[in-house]
């Protein structure tokens, strides 16, 4: 591994502490309103989106986490031989099989807001990004975020 492998992974472990300190608030809904005021204003990908990604970040906190993990544990794996390298390698391997499934939930949430049990439960309540922008909100340009499309009813503003 060489510096810039170093600096990076400890800079991504650091964010990822940092993000799993803050996972019971996020999950609690004690940081709604800075989730609100913060991404507002720089996300590109429209409205639906925006609320489907602060819906899924404790499930992208957690797969960020696994993904380091298996970052981790494959840098590991290439320095020591034997049983070891062989133990780490599939440690590798499962968590990176873990990250993949973590981002299809991810997926889900963002998507249909299910499932809802990785939902903080303050956020339950609200449809997916597809049921609120593609049926309700101008179709797919609505739910891409385009900025001609018509706002057909009340039900579609937050």
């Amino acid at each position: 591994m060489n510096a810039l492998q170093v600096v990076a992974f400890i800079f991504m472990a650091a964010l990822s502490v940092v993000a799993l300190t803050q996972l019971p608030r996020i999950w609690h809904g004690e940081l709604a309103d800075l989730h609100e005021a913060g991404s507002r204003d720089w996300w590109p990908l429209g409205e639906a989106l925006r609320r489907g990604f602060l819906r899924g970040l404790t499930v992208g906190i957690v797969g960020f986490t696994c993904l380091l993990i298996a970052l981790a544990a494959a840098i590991a794996a290439e320095e020591v031989a034997g049983t070891a390298a062989t133990v780490l390698g599939r440690t590798a391997q499962a968590f990176f099989l873990l990250f993949v499934v973590l981002l299809l939930v991810d997926a889900g949430v963002t998507l249909f807001n299910r499932p809802k049990f990785v939902v903080p439960p303050s956020l339950r309540d609200e449809p997916g990004a597809l049921a609120r922008s593609y049926v309700g909100c101008g179709g797919l340009r609505g739910a891409l975020g385009c900025k001609n499309t018509p706002v057909l009813s009340e039900k579609c503003r937050y």
